[in-house]
């Protein structure tokens, strides 16, 4: 199985006995700090992810502004999480703040399929600065 392309971006990186990965997002350029952009309905965000589907579907992109490349989860692409540019700002994405976060990405795997694209969970969270502490904006 290969290998998923967002490890080689990710730093601080834990992982627990093939069963989980998490580490938080540094762009190609050097860059922790990204824009968030998504496709989803809005919660109040009490007890569930900012971000839930919107009639089946949900994008959740980390956009860099130093280089451009962006880095998403898309439950619609059969690759899911897209990497380095192959997913592009478009008119149906929201910013869901006007602040620049770093970026957490979370996996759960079966320990047969560990660190492939085959993951069972996956968890997007931003840093929240002035609470200093982590906000989980999608769980899949």
């Amino acid at each position: 199985m290969d290998e998923l392309a967002i490890f080689c971006r990710l730093i601080n990186v834990e992982e627990r006995e093939s069963a989980s990965v998490r580490g938080n997002l540094k762009c190609e350029c050097g860059n922790e700090y990204f824009r968030v952009l998504y496709f989803g309905k809005r919660t109040k965000e009490i007890f569930a992810p900012v971000i839930i589907r919107n009639k089946g579907k949900i994008n959740i992109m980390a956009y860099c502004e130093e280089c451009e490349r962006s880095y998403s989860f898309d439950n619609y692409n059969q690759k899911k999480l897209l990497y380095n540019g192959n997913s592009k700002l478009t008119p149906d994405l929201l910013l869901l703040d006007n602040e620049h976060h770093k970026i957490r990405f979370s996996f759960n795997y079966i320990p047969e399929k560990f660190k492939s694209s085959n993951y069972e969970y996956f968890r997007f969270e931003i840093f929240l600065d002035k609470k200093n502490k982590w906000r989980v904006i999608v769980e899949e």
